[in-house]
């Protein structure tokens, strides 16, 4: 099949919501040259309204019978002859359409003067060209040198203007040829609209990748120190993955999870450009993996950006197809259940929730929903506290989470919270023995009469169950039963119970202790009666 038929197909299917142009395209699809379809039907799609005002002015379906009726067709083809490069091949289609060529022009001009119709393009021009220096390969100084050797020039004192004005203002008065660096992501190089960065030395060497400013955030909010081990747990195409690579020198282990094989083969292409030699690619469906498996122990950090509607994309793929409820639905469900699992494994210290969706359903809602039930071993930590752009006001993480859009921030529609467990829930994780030894370096405190009998317990079964106290500490206690040692004793477990901690102990733990202290001052007493009787 032709490129024209395979596109006008393609529309087809998406309008009746069959499948998402990406699966269609680039999973479906035998055409060859992917990218060029991809691009057809991406545009076309997004120039709908405009051309179909132009098919109803001419009639061109009940002129024309090589179209058959098929509006799609006509659209693909209306595309390429007035926005696109000129219909290529296709000889029979090229002749009917260039037929109407001239009129075709005038009614295209006349309607953009008539309604001042804005081509969807445009939006996405109007963004800023960012390329993320790749600190694995080279430096932001020698990134700055390179470029203006080549000419380029550095505007130094934009980048204190955009920290004290507003952004876009700045960014606006980029020239070609000049660039400045971000003031909010360190490694970003921000250059005017339009700049085709990849040709250049530096994207071809891989020293610097091509990353929307938007997507930059995630890496830098979950900051992994060098020698971490970090989960991606929805990793391709892997432009997040090289990212937290870059930022802890491969020095640590990414484990980097994507359940689609197709995408793998182009993250290992992205991270070997990219010099990453610190992750390691699996092909498993992240909600597989076992949060308790020995290999993942050392865990501390999780990256979760899943599957979205992709509705914050200025060039997305299918944006003139709304998305139903039932699809915002199924995507948040899945999106909550691969958040929960990320927090469930017991090494965790900070997991970032990031999407490319504008939908609460699948941003504030998730997060919302998750905290309700992680309440006390996680809080959300406000991240970036001078962004302005806030989640959506009426929810109750909106002031901790933090949205991108095109309009306010030039960049792609973005989200990302940010999950840090609790200090508390920290400490409990630290091993017995440390929290033994502090208790017991403490002054003694004025003895409580609820631990009247805790100084009788003295072997090392009474203590099997519990972690109050230590058995190498057993011995002392058994020589010493001076009315001292009984207030240290007792004071051991009050403190163990209110340890640098606002929550109270378990209410099982002292349950237990006191069960076993009435137990064996019954046996003693029993001894001392038989001691009595004999």
């Amino acid at each position: 099949m032709g490129l024209y038929n395979e596109a006008a197909d393609i529309i087809r299917k998406v309008k009746a919501k069959e499948s998402s142009v990406k699966t269609l395209v680039l999973s479906k699809s035998t055409y060859p040259n992917k990218k060029q379809l991809y691009a057809l039907v991406c545009e076309t799609l997004k120039n709908t309204e405009l051309l179909k005002r132009i098919e109803d002015k001419l009639d061109l379906l009940k002129k024309e019978d090589i179209l058959d009726g098929n509006e799609d067709l006509l659209h693909v083809l209306l595309y390429d002859q007035l926005i696109g490069r000129g219909i290529k091949g296709a000889h029979s289609y090229r002749i009917a359409i260039q037929r109407y060529r001239s009129v075709l022009k005038a009614e295209f001009k006349k309607l953009q003067a008539e309604d001042q119709a804005e081509l969807k393009t445009v939006r996405t021009n109007d963004l800023p060209r960012y390329a993320r220096v790749n600190l694995l390969k080279t430096t932001v100084t020698e990134v700055t040198a390179a470029l203006e050797e080549d000419g380029w020039r550095l505007l130094v004192d934009r980048r204190t203007e955009a920290v004290q004005t507003k952004f876009a203002d700045v960014v606006s008065k980029l020239s070609e040829g000049e660039f400045m660096l971000d003031p909010d992501i360190p490694d970003l190089v921000v250059f005017p609209p339009h700049t085709d960065l990849h040709d250049h030395r530096l994207f071809v060497s891989g020293e610097i990748i091509l990353q929307d400013k938007a997507s930059c955030f995630p890496a830098h909010i979950l900051s992994p120190p060098e020698g971490a081990a970090v989960i991606d747990c929805c990793a391709a195409p892997g432009n997040k993955t090289s990212h937290i690579a870059s930022l802890i020198q491969n020095n640590g282990r990414i484990f980097a999870f994507d359940k689609k094989k197709a995408r793998l083969s182009t993250m290992e292409r992205l991270l070997s450009k990219a010099g990453v030699t610190c992750a390691t690619i699996q092909h498993q469906d992240f909600l597989q993996v076992k949060a308790n498996d020995p290999v993942y122990k050392d865990v501390g950090y999780i990256l979760v950006d899943p599957s979205c509607s992709g509705s914050g994309m200025v060039n997305r793929l299918n944006e003139k197809i709304e998305d139903s409820q039932e699809r915002l639905t199924s995507l948040s469900h899945f999106q909550i259940s691969i958040l929960k699992h990320a927090l469930s494994f017991p090494g965790i210290q900070r997991v970032v929730y990031s999407t490319c969706s504008i939908h609460q359903e699948e941003n504030e809602m998730v997060v919302d929903e998750v905290m309700s039930q992680f309440k006390g071993k996680f809080f959300l930590k406000e991240v970036y506290p001078d962004w302005t752009n806030r989640g959506v006001k009426g929810n109750p993480c909106w002031k901790e989470c933090i949205r991108m859009s095109p309009d306010l921030d030039l960049t792609n529609g973005f989200f990302v919270a940010c999950f840090e467990r609790s200090l508390c829930e920290t400490r409990s994780t630290t091993t017995t023995t440390d929290s033994e030894s502090k208790s017991f370096d403490q002054k003694p405190k004025k003895r409580k009469k609820k631990f009247k009998d805790l100084e009788k317990v003295t072997s090392a079964e009474d203590y099997s169950d519990s972690t109050v106290i230590t058995e190498q500490e057993l011995p002392k206690r058994k020589k010493k039963k001076s009315k001292k040692h009984k207030h240290e004793n007792e004071n051991h477990f009050e403190n163990f119970s209110t340890k640098n901690c606002s929550e109270e102990p378990e209410p099982e733990s002292v349950v237990h202790v006191m069960t076993k202290c009435k137990k064996h001052k019954k046996k003693k007493h029993k001894v001392k009666k038989s001691s009595v009787e004999k």
